[in-house]
């Protein structure tokens, strides 16, 4: 069974979303965290953009 690009794009976008949060949390160094909160916020940013082009 093969997935859509739709799809894998979403699960893409969500791994990506997830890894960033959970470095915010333990990232020891308060810059980086920060930096981790950003990519969080573009990557949601960007995958809100994304699926508002696709309907």
């Amino acid at each position: 069974m093969l997935m859509s690009f739709d799809t894998l794009v979403f699960y893409m976008f969500a791994a990506i979303t997830v890894l960033a949060a959970l470095r915010v949390i333990t990232a020891r160094n308060p810059v980086y965290a920060a930096l981790f909160l950003v990519l969080a916020f573009v990557v949601r940013l960007e995958s809100g953009y994304y699926w508002k082009q696709s309907f």
